[in-house]
């Protein structure tokens, strides 16, 4: 699972491609996004794909601002795309790994930071959840959560197993000098 903040995405918010495209350099191509009437198009060393997103735009409307501000008519949309799924996103990412993949945050499947737990939030959250339970259901939970406990614990002795019985196979296995 990525999380956004992860620094081998590139992230490129599609009002920046609807106003100005996009273009950079990675991995060796040359990789372009231009705003067409019929999406957004991908375009990499000069060839074009026939990858397209589609974009939504919406108008503000009754824009009201203070002390007599005013905002550009070209400037009043927000623009987003749809994603494989359906749903409307307003950034396209860019992965940067071993393989070159674009797409929208529903696509990789992306993560927020603040949607994922740290192990000591987790333990946190582990010990307030026994407290909230009523007794009942905490003995059906620990009983539970004893059983996960005791099948990690045989899986780390069966392996501490093989790794002696492989130093044992090695240790026999040596020329005596």
């Amino acid at each position: 699972m990525l999380r956004t903040d992860d620094r081998r995405l590139i992230r490129i918010p599609i009002k920046q491609i609807c106003y100005f495209g996009f273009s950079a350099e990675i991995q060796g191509h040359v990789i372009e996004l231009d705003h067409l009437p019929d999406g957004i198009a991908l375009t990499t060393d000069g060839s074009r794909h026939p990858i397209r997103w589609r974009v939504y735009e919406q108008t503000i409307k009754c824009l009201e601002l203070r002390n007599n501000g005013f905002c550009p008519a070209d400037r009043s949309t927000i623009f987003y795309v749809f994603g494989r799924d359906g749903r409307r996103y307003k950034d396209l990412y860019i992965f940067n790994g071993t393989n070159f993949e674009i797409g929208t945050r529903g696509d990789f499947p992306l993560r927020y930071p603040c949607q994922t737990r740290s192990k000591r939030q987790r333990r946190i959250w582990k010990a307030g959840y026994r407290i909230r339970f009523k007794p009942r259901r905490l003995k059906r939970w620990a009983a539970v959560d004893e059983a996960q406990q005791n099948r990690r614990r045989r899986e780390r002795d069966a392996r501490i197993f093989e790794l002696r019985a492989c130093l044992i196979h090695a240790e026999t296995s040596l020329p005596r000098v």
